[in-house]
């Protein structure tokens, strides 16, 4: 009946299907920069530098509308679910562990018989008795604020409105 409509509509379809795809992926970049950040925040008010390390170290990956948010810091596992007698403490983050395989108060030629590590802190010379660390949950809370408080409604409306807006100019 129209002469071209076809084309119209087939790069109008077109058009639709790269603003979703630009939409997705700068809805999963903004997301995965605020869980960091989030993740972040939480290492700040909840701990001081675990031994050394900075479990402030990500990657992000996004292939398509999937992205991936990894800690780099070999002892971030540690810091967020716990590690030894102290770190079996039950609550929602220790059984999530659990389920998914992590071990809490391993034995090990290193602890003594209640299950303890004692070593020298050779900045100090002091001698420290340890039996574990809590966890402290940085990025499950951080991702359960995300999901709760409507984070994510947020911040795919900023990423519609960047997108469209930028398309429609």
């Amino acid at each position: 009946m129209f002469k071209g409509l076809d084309k119209v509509i087939t790069n109008l379809t077109r058009i639709k299907m790269e603003l979703n795809s630009k939409i997705d992926y700068t809805f999963i970049d903004l997301s995965l920069e605020w869980i960091k950040k989030k993740a972040n925040s939480n290492l700040d008010k909840r701990t001081s530098k675990f031994w050394g390390s900075d479990a402030r170290q990500w990657t992000k990956t996004i292939i398509g509308s999937v992205g991936k948010l990894e800690n780099q810091d070999m002892n971030s596992a540690s810091i967020e679910f716990g590690i030894g007698q102290a770190g079996n403490i039950s609550g929602t983050i220790q059984n999530i562990a659990k389920q998914e395989g992590w071990e809490y108060n391993l034995p090990s030629v290193f602890k003594d018989n209640n299950g303890r590590w004692t070593f020298r802190d050779d900045r100090t010379g002091i001698w420290i008795t340890f039996d574990g660390y809590e966890g402290k949950s940085f990025l499950y809370d951080a991702f359960v604020e995300y999901m709760q408080s409507n984070v994510w409604y947020q911040l795919y409306q900023k990423a519609f409105d960047k997108i469209v807006r930028g398309a429609i100019k």
